[in-house]
């Protein structure tokens, strides 16, 4: 309640809005006091209307207001009543307008209701149904856990037993990559002493190749005549050692393609893992392809040193036969000069002189 508002000052600024022909209203009372709030002002002024009919029947006795101005708060008291009763009628209209939006608000909050009651009955009875699927699918499930229990054990145990076979493949190829690396050096020992012994033949051609030039060099010297033909004979060596030496970079080439097969070959055991035994047996075939390619470059290097002897034989009989055509005559009597004590040479055309050991066997 505002502080100091009394139904007294209420009553008397009610009856001085009634003298100047106003009719009182809350807002004109808080208007004429300049205080007071509608909750307060509202209850006092209902009580001054409830108590004006009393003082509007005894004009002049008990309100102690005029004559005109008994009729003036009668007139106003008429005219408020049918504006109260207007108000009550238009109030009540829009309470039952209101009332009949709010029974129609209910009715649909009903059905509402009764859909969404419906609704959550049928959703009950859907999870009901959920649950109790649920409740198979669960035993279902534990099922199929026994079940993968089982051959997850299964499975460790077949684990375990590949890890112990793969662990005895992984020993297998170790061992057999020692073995290849053993093979691999006993190749690379024979395929060093067959270079060596190849080039030790070398040098022998070599020298032998230059003794024979230096006979060959003698024998121009005092065979101008001949000078021609030991030239194309000589030119005919050349293309010979030419061939010998094209055949010893063969051969070179051979071995060094053997060296690059062995290499490769020990890259390709790599990838071998998941096949020892076919791997094994590759590379002992491999090997002893190896072995037959190494007998047979040795037997090609024992032709070619046979084929270099006969040629140096043919030459040394060549030179030979070249030095006694070179050998000018003594007379028709080779006894005739003949020095004293000494017999004289056959004449079956036999020479006595020594000739000069081939140069392949100097």
């Amino acid at each position: 309640m505002a502080t100091g508002i009394q139904q007294s000052d209420v009553w008397a600024a009610a009856d001085a809005l009634l003298k100047a022909g106003e009719q009182p209203t809350i807002e004109r009372i808080r208007l004429h006091l300049g205080r007071g709030s509608p909750n307060t002002v509202g209850p006092h002024l209902k009580a001054w209307f409830r108590g004006l009919s009393e003082r509007l029947d005894a004009p002049g006795q008990g309100s102690g207001l005029p004559e005109p101005v008994a009729r003036l708060a009668s007139q106003l008291w008429d005219n408020a009543l049918e504006a109260a009763r207007a108000e009550w009628a238009a109030g009540v209209a829009v309470e039952r307008e209101a009332l009949a939006q709010a029974q129609d608000a209910l009715r649909a909050e009903q059905q509402a209701f009764a859909h969404e009651k419906a609704r959550v009955d049928k959703r009950e009875a859907d999870l009901e149904d959920g649950i109790r699927a649920a409740r198979a699918q669960a035993a279902g499930a534990e099922d199929r856990a026994r079940a993968l229990d089982a051959q997850l054990r299964e499975s460790l145990r077949l684990a375990d037993t590949l890890r112990g076979k793969l662990e005895q493949a992984q020993l297998n190829e170790r061992e057999t990559q020692q073995a290849l690396r053993v093979a691999a050096a006993e190749h690379q020992a024979a395929l060093a002493a067959t270079q060596e012994r190849h080039a030790a033949h070398e040098r022998r051609w070599l020298g032998d190749l230059d003794a024979q030039r230096q006979l060959v060099k003698k024998a121009q010297e005092s065979l101008e005549q001949l000078r021609k033909t030991a030239a194309r004979d000589a030119a005919a060596q050349a293309e010979r050692l030419a061939a010998l030496q094209a055949d010893r970079e063969q051969l070179a080439r051979a071995a060094a393609d053997a060296q690059a097969s062995i290499q490769q070959q020990a890259a390709e055991l790599q990838a071998v893992r998941q096949g020892h035994a076919a791997a094994q047996a590759s590379l002992q075939q491999r090997a002893d392809d190896l072995a037959a390619r190494i007998l047979a470059q040795q037997a090609q290097l024992q032709t070619k040193d046979r084929q270099i002897e006969l040629l140096m034989q043919a030459l040394g009989r060549y030179q030979q036969e070249s030095e006694d055509r070179a050998t000018p005559g003594q007379g028709n009597d080779p006894r005739a000069e003949a020095p004293a004590g000494q017999a004289p040479a056959a004449e079956d055309g036999g020479s006595s002189r020594k000739r000069p050991a081939p140069a392949g066997k100097r």
